[in-house]
């Protein structure tokens, strides 16, 4: 039997429409209707720019690049500003008892207050000027410094703030002054509604290893298809599919290897988990590691990187493996390793499957939030 509902009013903030785009609601959907089964939801508000703001905010940033120009105009201080005005003006005159802030792009108390906050962040932006190969970082020196001040204070004026990992709340504790009693661990769930049935994968036929990362350097493409030409040594019918953007002229090796360029198509994403016998991501900056819950749903065994948050969610040994960063050779291994014993690598699979399940599930992840809002209201 599920929990009564809190009449706890509950207003979630965000940045980026929650009805309308579809990367949105796949990172928060789940998130806001599991949040609904525990708390009374006011409503969504979404705090982007609309109108002149929009266009004033995106002229200071022009870049030749338009990746780089989004990332500028997104994380200029003056968007945080505008983006705080309009979110804190519209709070103060909504009768609810809190503030659910997801990300850091804005302050929900910036003019207001009165209504407490609390905010649920997946990294902060001293990571990813502390990681600068991964291309999340669009600005040095001054903008940086005047950004960096406007989000510790965006911590500092929220109630809580809850993340998905250990690795970002030394962050907020190290980098921003943040009280350690203020900040919770609270994981983050798998984007896939409904977890899918376990799939049995048959032992016979050539092994297949899966990639999927839009961003492909970012996502550590090069460094899969290094150590993927290695591993085919040892087992030469292996497979690698990669859903990705890949790069022109890249120079890599490519044998036995499928490139599958769907985007942002989930139904396409979702159709290789079936078949892959583990999956692979050595990204070189990850906030979380959506896409290995992902996997872990589907019983797949999966290989990462240590120095990330990935390396809070895959138990290495146990549920995957986990090599060094920019470490072709070793990923090598661990490639070897999982698909020359598939009943090893299924076994992790399955164990992966159901430590997902006891920790990783958006309603598991709502009910340790709202167990944080109701602290705070109460005060």
């Amino acid at each position: 039997m599920s929990p009564a509902r809190s009449d706890t009013r509950v207003l979630v903030s965000m940045k980026g429409d929650l009805r309308k785009d579809s990367m949105i609601q796949v990172k928060y959907g789940q998130l806001v209707r599991s949040l609904h089964q525990h708390l009374t939801l006011a409503g969504v508000y979404d705090a982007d720019l609309r109108g002149l703001s929009q266009v004033s905010t995106a002229l200071r940033s022009i870049a030749p690049v338009r990746q780089v120009w989004r990332e500028r105009y997104t994380k200029h201080p003056a968007a945080f500003k505008m983006r705080s005005i309009r979110a804190s003006r519209w709070i103060v005159r909504q009768e609810v008892d809190a503030v659910l802030q997801l990300g850091a792009m804005f302050d929900s108390r910036y003019h207001q207050g009165i209504v407490p906050n609390v905010i649920y962040t997946d990294y902060t932006s001293r990571l990813s000027a502390r990681h600068r190969e991964g291309n999340r970082s669009p600005y040095q020196d001054v903008k940086l410094d005047e950004w960096l001040t406007l989000e510790q204070q965006a911590y500092v004026n929220a109630s809580h703030v809850c993340v998905r990992s250990e690795t970002v709340r030394q962050s907020l504790v190290e980098d921003y002054g943040i009280e350690p009693e203020k900040v919770s661990v609270v994981g983050g769930g798998a984007n896939l509604g409904v977890l899918p049935d376990a799939v049995t994968r048959p032992i016979g036929g050539p092994p297949r290893l899966l990639f999927i990362g839009m961003d492909f350097y970012r996502k550590g493409g090069d460094l899969v298809l290094k150590a993927f030409g290695q591993a085919r040594k040892s087992l030469p019918l292996s497979r690698l599919i990669m859903v990705t953007r890949m790069p022109r002229n890249h120079g890599l090796p490519m044998g036995n290897v499928e490139v599958i360029e769907s985007g942002f198509d989930r139904e396409i994403i979702r159709s290789q988990f079936p078949l892959a016998d583990a999956f692979v991501l050595p990204s070189r900056l990850e906030t979380w590691g959506d896409v290995i819950l992902e996997a872990m749903a589907y019983g797949i065994a999966c290989i990462g990187v240590t120095g990330q948050p990935m390396e809070e969610i895959i138990e290495n040994g146990k549920t995957g493996l986990l090599v060094e960063p920019e470490n072709p050779e070793a990923l090598s291994q661990a490639m070897v390793q999982l698909l020359s014993d598939r009943t090893y690598c299924r076994m992790m699979g399955v164990t992966g499957r159901t430590h997902l399940e006891r920790n990783f599930t958006w309603p598991i992840v709502a009910q340790r939030l709202s167990k944080v809002i109701e602290t705070v209201v109460a005060g």
